[in-house]
């Protein structure tokens, strides 16, 4: 239970001071808060995002297509 006090309390700071900063330290928080929002909504993306197919068009020749299965991937 203080565990979380001081978490709760920490995080109040941070916001708190967060959103008092103003000019260039704002500009500096809020790509960072960005950056990290871009680079979790990727890696969750990657995870779940799974290759299933390749077709590979050749104009005027043909368009074969492959097929991957669970023996072809590696983890």
């Amino acid at each position: 239970m203080a565990v979380a006090a001081a978490i709760g309390a920490i995080a109040g700071f941070v916001v708190y001071t967060a959103s008092r900063v103003t000019g260039r330290n704002l500009y500096l928080i809020i790509g960072a808060v960005a950056a990290a929002v871009a680079v979790f909504v990727l890696q969750q993306y990657w995870r779940t995002a799974q290759l299933t197919e390749v077709k590979i068009s050749v104009p005027q020749v043909s368009e074969p297509a492959f097929v991957v299965n669970n023996d072809a991937r590696q983890w």
